[in-house]
Formats: structure tokens, sequence, C-alpha cells
């Protein structure tokens, strides 16, 4: 008789739950909370292919702590937790009453989930008891985000990550390459075309610099820093 690895038993025991949502559910869940929160990105939920791909740059072998900003429906959420150990910690942070109730309802020890803007993510830090993470992931629409608050939260971002931590986005509009320039030392930008809408992917790795508030004075990145490539 054979018996299940830790890993594997823990997989079993803490299935997320309910089911992933189906695609119309799920672009009914994103409509009824648009109309009453304009920062929700888009009524498409991201495309399983998509998620992969994005997903292929965070290293699941180790043991890993994730912030997701704007998790709306848990397509990326459900994905991780699939893939991390059990002894890795995912932070939601969502600030739409309806789509952070529905997450709520997934339930795994791994999991800690607030109610809370994605600005405020050092108090949620202190909140959940991480000083840093690995990486964060981001799909809130940063193009509506005036320069002030874009700003800070690209700054407060950097300061949670550990030095070599990545902040991996994806966007509908590829204006903030030249932001993320300002902020990170590496930063690789593609095209996913295989989305509904399709997608601006970017990786921005945190260097050794320590003091972000340093950012914005810092010369402009030369171009070869920049990698873009169409997928």
């Amino acid at each position: 008789m054979q018996t299940a690895t830790p890993d594997l038993f823990f997989e079993e025991k803490f299935l997320t739950e309910p089911a992933p949502l189906s695609f119309w559910k799920s672009v009914s869940l994103y409509l009824s909370s648009l109309s009453s929160d304009s920062q929700v990105a888009t009524i498409f939920p991201t495309s399983q292919q998509a998620v992969c791909h994005i997903c292929s740059q965070i290293d699941f072998s180790k043991k890993i702590s994730l912030i997701e900003y704007g998790p709306g429906v848990g397509v990326f959420s459900r994905f991780l937790l699939s893939r991390m150990r059990s002894d890795c910690t995912l932070i939601l942070i969502e600030r739409n009453r309806r789509l952070y109730n529905h997450l709520k309802q997934i339930r795994d020890p791994r999991l800690m989930v607030f109610h809370e803007s994605a600005e405020n993510v050092e108090r949620v830090m202190k909140q959940a008891e991480v000083e840093e993470v690995d990486y964060v992931l981001s799909g809130i629409p940063f193009s509506r985000l005036k320069l002030k608050p874009k700003c800070k939260l690209l700054r407060s971002t950097r300061d949670i990550l550990r030095p070599g931590g990545k902040l991996l986005v994806y966007q509908a509009f590829g204006h903030l390459t030249h932001f993320l320039d300002a902020y990170f030392e590496q930063v690789r930008v593609e095209r996913k075309w295989r989305n509904l809408p399709p997608l601006w992917i970017a990786e921005a790795t945190k260097g050794e610099i320590k003091d972000s508030t340093q950012a914005l004075r810092l010369p402009q990145p030369p171009e070869h820093r920049l990698q873009v490539t169409v997928a």
C-alpha cells in the first residue's frame, strides 16, 4: 500500500475550495464588481496559458513567500496554491468587497486574504507578520493610478522584496515600463497576444541597492537593460 508524501497529503487535505468559477461566472462576478469599483482591471479572467507563462518565472521548488495585488476571482491564486510547497506563504490583497468575499472562501493554511488597497502593502505586511517576500504578482491597472500613488506603490513594492526578488506585472497597456526602469535594476518586457485582452507582461528584479527613496533620481538606464520579446 502506497503512502502519500507529506506535500501530496497536504494538497489532498487542503484542496482549495470552492471549485474555480467557469469563464462566464467569472465575467459575471467581475461585471458586478465593476459597478462599484472602477479599479477592476477587466471583466475577463486571465487565460490559463497566460497564467502558466507568467508563473513560469517563479521557482516553486523553494520555500517562498508571495503577495498578489488585485487577485480578482482567484485565477492566479489557485494556480499558485496548486504549485507552492506546504511551507510557503501566499498573501492576497483585494480592495473590492465582492471579490474579497469570494476569495475568503478558499480554505488553505498557506493563504492570507486582506480587504485592502495595494498602496497599503507595508501595513498588510505588518499584519501578516512577514518582513520580506520573494515575489509580488500584480494585475491591477497601473494606468488608472495617478503619478503619486503609482510611484508610492512601486517604491513600497521594491521595499518589501528581498534582494533578487521579482515583481511580475501583467497589464493591458505597456506604459509601466519606464516606471519599472526607475525602481528596478533589471526589467524584461514581453507581449502576450493569446489572452483577452492581450497582455503586456513585465518581470522586474530588485538588485542590491537598498534606498528606494532615491529611485526616481537615478539616471535613465541604458537601452540594453530593457529586453522586449513578443509571444
